[in-house]
């Protein structure tokens, strides 16, 4: 058993030494708006070891050792921003960028599916034909990003249940299980119309004429909007933005309020961690104790799949995906102070077919797209690193803990499993002649604008930085209450969600 003991230790330093060789671990989230889950408002490292920590920061009488313990927790999370592929405060539907709607112009084909945007593609004035030639050439586009964009606020809450419980096997060993049950509301939308803001001509401080009534500039000859007049540009508000939540039907969205509950996770794994005394009787180094640890833990695909087609859902857990993680740490506590420490971690997500994406058909549309693929998804992986500490007992029985978080989730891979527009007869008709004998596939329709997958799986990579600031109180030895809060730092294409969590623990 001692050659064991022996291995293990070897094995964590030369992990410690090497981190790059660890590929596959992790314990963080797959979903933006929730990317590091917390399953308890303790202190999360203590690994069945709080009673042997106080006997030794404290000089406390050493009772049995801790074999089993389980937190309940509540959770609430909001937030109404996020942070963009620029690290720029937006609003929350504005996370993947404004939404273009002069862009679904752009491909050659999204007529035959919206009879409002074939209606906007076929005006009857010869001015206004003008005008529709001249926003779906995309060089004529809004650089600004104003013209033809919604920007879109949204409001996200998710609430919930945590279970967490260890149990220590033998021999620094236990196995760790968690669970969890979220509720989560994105409503409220608003399509806020950015094209009045396009430029300074036609948004400068309203003229008065003599009798000091106001006169909208608008309403000038000489008024222009990059090149259009402004009848253009009324034509493009009464017959397009004004109609938006008309195309996104058409378009195949479901634009209702989302709400849902479901089961979000089901992780199961395993630790090691050992206590090791250093400098015990020196009189002119400090003592502490050095507790190495190691987790591999995964997460089963319990949550049903975000539903694509509805624009508003957002996913729960880990988006129907099965993960394979693990976490490498170590944490230094001194003689009647403090503790402090860090880990590493990874996590692999596996591969699942989805149904239904919407995937832009121009490297100019943005959030809003036209058609839509089955594609087989492979996450990217996520990489965590985090530094932490914990005053034990700072004041009375009152403890608590900070931690500061860095997470990043690298670029997801799409495969298209089948291109969906070649279901739509006005689209496939166009594109293929249809025969008994013909199989309708990619290549059979060269006409088709390509999706542009490069330009989807840019949007798929984010990073956060989250704090991590809780309280402990101890009720009795085997029982303690705590209050957590997680506050976002900086982020890129993450939401700005704001976390507090209430947990009940016991242990034996």
């Amino acid at each position: 058993m001692s050659q064991i003991r022996v291995l293990l230790l070897v094995g964590s330093i030369v992990c410690s030494l090497m981190p790059q060789l660890l590929e596959a671990y992790g314990l963080s989230s797959l979903a933006p708006n929730d990317p590091y889950p917390l399953f308890t408002a303790q202190y999360p490292q203590t690994f069945l070891l709080n009673r042997a920590r106080r006997c030794y920061m404290f000089r406390e009488c050493c009772l049995q050792p801790e074999w089993w313990d389980v937190h309940i927790s509540a959770f609430k999370q909001n937030a109404n921003t996020a942070r963009d592929f620029f690290k720029r405060k937006v609003p929350l539907g504005d996370i993947y960028g404004r939404w273009n709607m002069i862009g679904l112009l752009y491909d050659p084909y999204v007529a035959e599916i919206s009879p409002t945007l074939n209606s906007f593609l076929n005006p009857n004035g010869a001015l206004d034909q003008v005008c529709v030639e001249y926003l779906r050439d995309p060089a004529n586009g809004d650089t600004r990003k104003r013209l033809g964009y919604f920007s879109v606020p949204i409001e996200y809450a998710k609430h919930g249940l945590r279970i967490d419980s260890s149990w220590l096997i033998a021999c620094d060993f236990g196995i760790h299980g968690s669970l969890s049950f979220a509720d989560i509301r994105q409503v409220n939308p608003r399509y806020n119309d950015l094209s009045p803001q396009a430029t300074p001509i036609c948004i400068e401080t309203l003229h008065r004429q003599s009798d000091g009534e106001p006169v909208n500039p608008c309403e000038r000859e000489n008024c222009a909007v990059f090149g259009t007049t402004c009848d253009c540009l009324k034509y493009l508000e009464h017959n397009l933005m004004d109609k938006a939540d008309i195309v996104f039907h058409e378009l195949g969205y479901d634009t209702n309020n989302f709400h849902r509950t479901d089961l979000e996770f089901l992780n199961l794994g395993c630790f090691w961690r050992r206590a090791f005394i250093f400098n015990e009787g020196d009189c002119f180094y400090p003592q502490f104790l050095c507790i190495p640890y190691i987790t591999i833990e995964g997460a089963l695909p319990v949550s049903r799949q975000k539903e694509n087609f509805k624009l508003f859902a957002a996913p729960f857990g880990n988006n129907g995906h099965a993960a394979f993680a693990g976490m490498l740490g170590t944490t230094f506590a001194f003689h009647d102070t403090v503790e402090v420490g860090a880990e590493v971690s990874a996590t692999h997500f596996f591969p699942r077919l989805q149904c239904g994406v919407h995937l832009p058909t121009s490297v100019y549309q943005q959030t809003i797209y036209p058609f839509a693929a089955d594609l087989d998804v492979e996450p990217g992986d996520n990489w965590e690193f985090s530094i932490f500490m914990y005053a034990p007992r700072f004041m009375g029985k009152l403890s608590m803990y900070a931690q500061y978080v860095y997470t990043s989730h690298s670029e997801d891979r799409y495969t298209i499993v089948e291109d969906l527009r070649l279901r739509i007869p006005g689209v496939r008709d166009k594109t293929v002649n249809i025969s008994s004998e013909t199989t309708m596939t990619i290549s059979n329709a060269p006409n088709l604008p390509p999706f542009q997958l490069r330009r989807f799986a840019e949007d798929s990579k984010w990073e956060a930085q989250l704090a991590n600031i809780g309280f402990s109180y101890e009720l009795s030895p085997g029982i303690s209450a705590a209050f957590l809060w997680q506050a976002p730092l900086k982020g890129r294409n993450v939401y700005r969600s704001t976390t507090i969590m209430f947990t009940l623990t016991g242990t034996y």
